[in-house]
């Protein structure tokens, strides 16, 4: 574990009592909240003190990832599936929480429906995604709320959403049948299918492997898509 130094960690106080400070004022939060919704990574920048008490570090390469996930969103990009492949440790699954819960702040009908080769990982990336629902920033920012019979689910959707809204979360090869990968009922970005892994990498040399999570993929996956 890398320990912050005392000036790193007053510069995090700091950061957030400043930001804490603005939006105790209903304009000025309003005016955030909308900036914030507009730019995934204004977002980025100003949620990230709160939820990993620590900024986000950005390399010149999370630029356009983060530009590719903000075109999906705004309905901009050219192709429906996007690929990252990107090295352990890069903030690939970090970005894509980030992604999912800047879409919910702009949102809360939208549906994600949200996968992983491994049940234990889908798990903790699902909590993750919504502890950031549930911290105070968020909350404070946006005023959106987990249901209370899901606030510790591996599966959530929001108070006064619609009936598709919301995030399921499950491995490959079970526990998402019958459930849909974006809301059919709304105008707009509908939410998406996200696979975070789809493969276990011990299993990368395996044709027989590689061939079933073709199939999954093709045979139930993609069929849960219900918008392009």
């Amino acid at each position: 574990m890398v320990k912050k130094d005392k000036n790193e960690e007053y510069s995090i106080y700091k950061v957030q009592q400043s930001a804490w400070k603005a939006i105790e004022n209903d304009k000025e939060r309003t005016v955030i909240a909308l900036a914030l919704r507009q730019d995934l990574k204004k977002y980025i920048c100003f949620i990230s003190p709160f939820i990993f008490n620590k900024g986000f570090t950005f390399m010149p390469f999370h630029d356009e990832v983060i530009q590719a996930l903000q075109d999906i969103a705004d309905q901009k990009n050219t192709r429906p599936n996007l690929m990252l492949n990107l090295p352990v440790g890069s903030g690939k699954s970090t970005m894509v929480e980030l992604f999912i819960t800047w879409c919910f702040a702009r949102d809360k009908n939208i549906n994600f429906l949200y996968t992983s080769h491994s049940g234990r990982l889908i798990e903790k990336l699902s909590k993750e995604t919504r502890n950031i629902i549930k911290s105070d920033i968020y909350c404070k920012l946006f005023d959106v709320k987990l249901k209370k019979d899901d606030s510790a689910k591996i599966n959530f959707s929001f108070e006064d959403a619609s009936e598709k809204a919301g995030l399921v979360a499950g491995s490959m090869g079970t526990g998402l049948t019958g459930f849909d990968a974006g809301n059919p009922h709304i105008d707009g970005f509908p939410g998406a299918l996200i696979i975070d892994d789809f493969l276990d990498a011990s299993n990368i040399r395996s044709q027989s492997a590689r061939d079933e999570c073709v199939n999954l993929y093709n045979e139930k996956l993609k069929t849960r898509r219900r918008r392009p």
